[in-house]
């Protein structure tokens, strides 16, 4: 059960004023200071809240980033013809993209909140061992971030101090940073979250869903494992990687759910297997929107399939595997108001996604309660087999994780393959397990396979410079040291 409370951020505002006598009296709150920031643990509790919420809204994970990261693959397209959509699945990106503006404004708008705290929070009269898991958080939430926007957009300003307003950078004008110094604070933000974050196993049923230590060292993860495929990598990069891997296989505090579909089960979230989702619910909690972009109304009559499935994804999804290839895809079957439905009748027509799924909200509206899936066990193994396998292709137990994950769905164990081949089979894996969670374009990209696989899909414009997106115009409108634009565009 989800009982962690989202606070919006005009309530977080509001809560700045705690203690005024005088409630209406104007003031103003932007700028905080240490008169009016918060002074009890609970507070430091509500502005964490604060910072997971802002990543519910459309304009970041309940929207735009399966339109940066799906719809931007060989997973999903779109019904759209033209507009922000449309450039994304053509590779017809455009620094005016609307949906890339609203992903740097969000993602910097966070990060400007969680600096507020990472910055302000050892003021708060409370012991240090009090205050660091707060600052913790934040640092987790702005690494996420900062790992977010250095893979879509490379160089970007690295802003890790309070600005004077609150909400936008526009108070002064950062250049962009190399990638090499993003990902080098990131590393080192993660590093702080691993050491003074709860593990899983010690967050309490009312929290969960806030970040643990295992989350990042989930990201930590990842992190290396990106990194070490780049110009800039460092030689421990593959070997830290695996190392934070075999972490949390050997924690204890999580493991894979027997069956499959459990993952996507809205009874057992936050469960074994779930690392870190960013977490939807009824009221008090937001909804999502995930089931009515993705869900056709033939399943769901309230729901309108946005964002169908690209048919030589699901005609390429081995017939072999068929625990997954019947769960993750709505193709044929009958919808929840009865209705036969069959979106596979000839070769031209589009199947959709069916890991989001709430037949409980479907049946009254297009919104859902399912968490988004930032990481979970599974990726993690998968993680462990290709960095194990980067290091040293002849060792044996780079299988054991990939192997897990298939044997799960009664696929036969891999053996036998050339460090090559077994590169090949865990991007695949990849694919099969992972689809429609957010991982494909980065996935394509960190392994050096996105202009071959996006061309074969049929987008044969996609080139080199695809793997970043461009600027947003309107941040260089407001801020000429963002010059220059990436190449390309």
């Amino acid at each position: 059960m989800k009982t962690i409370i989202k606070i919006s951020s005009f309530i977080i505002l509001l809560a700045f004023a705690t203690g005024c006598k005088k409630f209406l009296e104007e003031k103003t709150f932007t700028n905080l200071n240490e008169t009016i920031f918060p002074k009890t643990e609970g507070d430091l509790r509500v502005l964490c809240n604060g910072l997971y919420n802002m990543f519910e809204v459309n304009e970041h994970y309940g929207r735009s980033y399966i339109i940066l990261s799906d719809v931007f693959s060989d997973e999903l397209t779109t019904t759209a013809l033209s507009g922000p959509r449309y450039e994304m699945q053509n590779a017809l990106i455009t620094p005016g993209n609307s949906e890339l503006a609203m992903v740097w404004s969000r993602n910097f708008t966070i990060i400007t909140r969680a600096n507020v705290i990472v910055q302000q929070a050892p003021t708060v009269p409370l012991q240090g061992s009090a205050v660091q898991p707060y600052v913790a958080e934040a640092r987790f939430i702005r690494a996420l971030c900062y790992f977010e926007l250095v893979k879509f957009f490379g160089d970007v300003p690295l802003v890790l101090q309070q600005s004077s307003l609150l909400d936008s950078l526009q108070s002064f004008k950062p250049n962009r940073a190399p990638q090499k110094e993003v990902y080098k604070q990131i590393v080192e933000d993660l590093k702080f979250a691993e050491t003074y974050l709860k593990n899983e196993s010690a967050i309490p049923s009312t929290l969960k869903g806030v970040a643990s230590a295992g989350a990042a060292t989930a990201i930590l993860a990842k992190v290396y494992l990106t990194r070490g495929y780049l110009p800039f990598a460092e030689a421990s990069d593959f070997q830290n990687a695996a190392n934070a891997c075999s972490k949390l296989i050997t924690s204890g505090d999580y493991n894979l759910f027997a069956n499959y579909r459990d993952v996507f089960d809205l009874t057992k979230e936050n469960g074994m297997e779930h690392i870190f989702s960013i977490q939807y619910d009824q009221a008090p909690n937001r909804t999502g929107g995930m089931t009515g972009f993705l869900i056709p109304p033939q399943v769901y009559p309230r729901a309108f399939g946005s964002f169908p499935a690209e048919r030589k994804f699901y005609d390429a999804f081995p017939n072999a595997d068929v625990i997954r290839k019947k769960f993750v895809f709505f193709d044929q079957g009958v919808g929840i108001g009865g209705a036969a439905y069959n979106f596979i009748s000839s070769s031209t027509t589009n199947p959709f996604c069916g890991k989001y799924r709430d037949d409980i909200l479907a049946q009254t509206t297009f919104n859902d309660r399912c968490n988004y899936l930032i990481i979970r066990f599974a990726d993690v193994l998968l993680m462990h087999s290709e960095a194990l396998n980067k290091i040293a292709g002849a060792d044996v137990n780079k299988y054991t994780g990939i192997n897990r994950v298939r044997a799960r769905v009664n696929l036969p164990p891999l053996s036998g393959l050339n460090q090559s081949a077994f590169a090949d089979a865990v991007l695949e894996e990849r694919r099969w397990e992972l689809c429609f969670e957010g991982k494909r374009r980065d996935d394509l990209i960190r392994m050096g396979n996105l202009v071959s696989f996006m061309n074969s899909a049929g987008y044969t414009n996609v080139k080199d410079f695809h793997r970043y997106y461009p600027v947003p115009q309107s941040e260089i409108d407001i801020n000429s040291n963002l010059k220059p634009q990436n190449p390309g565009y």
